[in-house]
């Protein structure tokens, strides 16, 4: 590896406050010592600088090359060894192509759409300026260039981020766009301190936190006098939620690996959520809920045990396309029926649709206005 090349994500490491991953590695592989990032699922950070060994093989990894670098953590705990790679992009949550989530969903194979946000979004003056949280791909960054928004996109990797704006043909509409990546969204802010917004989109990301009213509070600064933030949260009655907790509980059993931001660490009930986003300090202006209980229902229980086979399946050798088969099964004709059911029956089964869409506003905009 030629000197100076990057580092990336590797294995767990254990900590006492719980699971911590390297989220980045970065420094001279001819010096003794390499720099390394540390987040851990309650998104607390650490950086420090490591000694570091190479070796072209170990009896304890055979299939490990003279590629690879072997790092001996000690942060006065216990002593883990982590392998390090050359730097690749994961492209994980890739929506590049799919539909703002302001508009709506192509999901369980309904395409799914709203004017909850986008009516918020027409009563906007031109030019004001939005700050996109947790922006994944930047298909919502990209939607509120193109609708005239000055746009900050804060997710936690920076050459990800870079990849997917090249992805994108920006408005020459007068707007900017500034991408901020780092290993901690919270840094994010930091960076960005003292600024305000008219709109602040939250698309996805609540759940994955281990405190989401603490974030919610700390957003609430960075909004604008009568300033909008739009939040989306999936509702944890559902059984994709129960999967995917049982899946994390399982993960964290057996020590297998998942990648920084994808497990969801909240599974609450609509009023629950409600209830967080109130207790942070702010009004909720509107309350929607969307992807019908039937339609969400049926998809859970043909591709979570499809998913679960193709998992077992691959240790086995033997591969098996899931996701496909599962497309195959819940296809589009099959699902628009269900989801007639579904808007017909949406005043009794609300409660148990799967995604939540929020508008809210800070409190203290309403109190401003009493006076």
């Amino acid at each position: 590896m030629r000197s100076g090349a990057p580092y990336t994500r590797i294995e767990r490491h254990s900590l006492p406050v719980g699971r911590a991953w390297v989220n980045s590695i970065s420094g001279d592989p001819s010096k003794a010592s390499l720099m390394v990032r540390l987040r851990a699922s309650s998104g607390r950070a650490w950086r420090l600088r490591v000694p570091k060994r190479t070796a072209g093989c170990d009896r304890k990894r055979p299939t490990c090359s003279n590629k690879e670098k072997l790092l001996f953590l000690d942060l006065g705990y216990r002593e883990k060894l982590l392998v390090a790679r050359p730097m690749t992009l994961t492209k994980t949550f890739d929506r590049v192509d799919d539909v703002s989530k302001i508009e709506g969903c192509n999901t369980r194979g309904i395409e799914y759409r709203w004017s909850t946000f986008s009516n918020v979004i027409a009563t906007f003056p031109a030019g004001g300026n939005a700050l996109d949280f947790g922006a994944g791909s930047l298909r919502e960054s990209f939607d509120l260039a193109v609708r005239g928004f000055n746009v900050t996109s804060i997710d936690i990797d920076s050459e990800l981020m870079s990849a997917y704006k090249a992805s994108y043909d920006w408005p020459a509409n007068g707007t900017s766009h500034r991408i901020i990546g780092t290993g901690d969204l919270m840094e994010g802010l930091e960076k960005i301190a003292g600024q305000r917004f008219a709109l602040v989109t939250c698309f996805d990301v609540l759940e994955h936190l281990d405190d989401p009213e603490s974030l919610l509070r700390l957003l609430e600064s960075y909004i604008a006098d009568d300033g909008k933030i739009f939040i989306t949260v999936p509702n944890g009655r559902t059984l994709f939620e129960l999967a995917f907790r049982f899946d994390l509980l399982l993960a964290r059993a057996t020590k297998r690996h998942i990648r920084p931001g994808e497990p969801h660490l909240q599974r609450n009930s609509p009023e629950k959520w409600k209830q967080i986003i109130v207790s942070a300090g702010y009004d909720v202006l509107q309350h929607e809920m969307e992807i019908g209980f039937f339609a969400n229902t049926a998809a859970a229980l043909v591709q979570l045990p499809l998913a679960l086979s193709g998992r077992i399946l691959r240790k086995l050798g033997v591969n098996v396309d899931a996701l496909a088969l599962s497309e195959r099964i819940c296809s589009g004709a099959r699902m628009a029926k269900i989801d007639r059911i579904d808007q017909k029956t949406k005043s009794i089964f609300r409660g148990l649709y799967g995604w939540n869409l929020f508008v809210a506003s800070p409190a203290r905009n309403r109190a401003a206005k009493r006076h």
